[in-house]
């Protein structure tokens, strides 16, 4: 097979998100559920394609094909063979394209293997009635969450690391500023000008 552009972008990707902290914990996650997994879920902002492909890889179906899926037409491919379809973006899905999505992955459960991915924890989402919650439980059993490394002897400032805790928190919240400072333990003014700085 001719190497393209890709494949080599795509290597170089998964040799990143593979390596460095955390990556033989990621390892070892994946390869103990690659035999056994129907259907997945991968939380982060990259390398989800990566895991589902080394999913792929070690799954009894790696001679079948690796579908990539695009979320406005995931009601096709999910049917027959053997493999794993690819489906990113979950967390852009409206209403209506959830409902059908729960319905396909309900009928086609045993037929094909499925990662789905999502650039957000979709808890907050569930949360704040903006994901379907059957649809969580259903894709969120097997979940594998991908965290940035940081790079080797970074030095990251403390007010760096309050504000990435202070959005995540509020993220998780679904944005309910009110919720988020509970949890926080601070009051909503302090959150306030938190987040304006």
């Amino acid at each position: 097979m001719i190497s393209t552009a890709k494949d080599e972008r795509f290597e170089e990707f998964a040799d990143a998100v593979f390596a460095g902290e955390g990556a033989e914990r990621l390892r070892i996650q994946v390869q103990r559920m690659a035999p056994h997994f129907r259907m997945a879920l991968v939380v982060g902002e990259e390398g989800a394609e990566a895991v589902a492909r080394e999913l792929h890889r070690r799954s009894p179906g790696a001679n079948g094909a690796f579908v990539e899926l695009k979320a406005e037409i995931f009601a096709r491919g999910l049917e027959g063979g053997t493999g794993v379809a690819f489906l990113a973006g979950v967390e852009t899905l409206d209403g209506g394209a959830q409902e059908r999505l729960l319905g396909r992955l309900i009928a086609g459960r045993k037929q094909r293997r499925v990662v789905l991915a999502s650039r957000v924890d979709l808890r907050g989402m569930v949360s704040a009635g903006r994901f379907r919650r059957d649809l969580f439980e259903l894709i969120g059993m097997l979940e594998i969450v991908l965290r940035k490394a940081e790079p080797e002897g970074a030095v990251v400032r403390l007010d760096e690391v309050i504000e990435r805790h202070v959005v995540g928190v509020l993220e998780r919240c679904a944005g309910n500023k009110l919720k988020a400072a509970e949890l926080l333990g601070i009051s909503r003014s302090t959150l306030y000008r938190m987040l304006e700085s």
